[in-house]
């Protein structure tokens, strides 16, 4: 697989590589792999909130909003050209059916396992490589949308993990869906 795009790199690599370290998660690699871009900058990042923010102010680096710091998201903008919603690696620990709290964690693997389907669970080192814990990969290629662990669970975790799974079955196209 092709690296991430140069000005992925350059966030990771001109700022942050001695402190952090930056994935493209969940989604992103997911639309990458199936060529279905949205053209939104995702991250995943060990820095918490607090560290990404003092990075940030440290590099002279615009933060447009902290709006989704609670869930570990903050949304900076690299040299005045592009946004990058950079989130926090976390877990759940208390979930209600849509807004569950969460701990940060530096757990690559925990991260991945809170997710809703493994096409959604998969992560992209800057250097191409892709970490895949759930076999989201063999969905992709068989076409196949299934949950992380039991799907009664993923769904009561959050029921907006219905209408994830059926769009991600329609933009996939002949999907068929595993649970």
């Amino acid at each position: 697989m092709e690296p991430i795009e140069p000005s992925t790199k350059k966030l990771d690599s001109q700022y942050f590589r001695e402190v952090t370290r930056f994935e493209s998660p969940a989604g992103a690699v997911r639309d990458l792999l199936t060529e279905h871009p949205t053209g939104r900058r995702r991250l995943a990042s060990t820095a918490t909130p607090q560290e990404m923010k003092d990075m940030f102010i440290e590099k002279d680096i615009r933060m447009l909003h902290k709006r989704g710091e609670e869930h570990g998201t903050i949304t900076c903008r690299i040299d005045e050209k592009e946004n990058f919603e950079i989130t926090t690696l976390r877990v759940d620990v208390v979930c209600d059916g849509r807004r569950a709290k969460v701990e940060f964690t530096t757990d690559w693997q925990l991260d991945a396992n809170r997710r809703d389907l493994t096409i959604n669970s998969l992560f992209l080192k800057l250097d191409g490589t892709i970490i895949d814990y759930f076999d989201g990969m063999r969905d992709i290629e068989a076409r196949r949308v299934a949950f992380v662990g039991n799907a009664r669970q993923r769904i009561q975790e959050d029921y907006l993990r219905i209408l994830s799974s059926t769009k991600c079955s329609f933009l996939q196209q002949k999907m068929s869906f595993s649970a």
